[in-house]
């Protein structure tokens, strides 16, 4: 499970608007914003984050782990 995504924004004003009326239903509220960005999550609990981007487009969002990616065991990974 994902602990928390941050998405690059060319327009905070928008992405804000969007974001506020597409995660009301899942109970999403915007729990922090300043000019550089926006957090909504559960209250209090801001799990979804927007940073305002003006440079060129990056080519894939950033998603850390809530837990660490083990590797599989060898048993998994080996054929006896």
């Amino acid at each position: 499970m994902y602990d928390h995504i941050g998405l690059k924004v060319k327009s905070l004003d928008a992405s804000v608007r969007f974001y506020t009326a597409a995660l009301a239903p899942l109970g999403f509220v915007l729990c922090s914003r300043d000019d550089s960005g926006a957090g909504f999550g559960p209250k209090g609990k801001p799990a979804l984050w927007l940073h305002l981007h003006k440079g060129r487009p990056m080519p894939a969002p950033m998603s850390p782990f809530a837990r660490p990616i083990t590797p599989p065991s060898r048993s998994f990974t080996t054929r006896d």
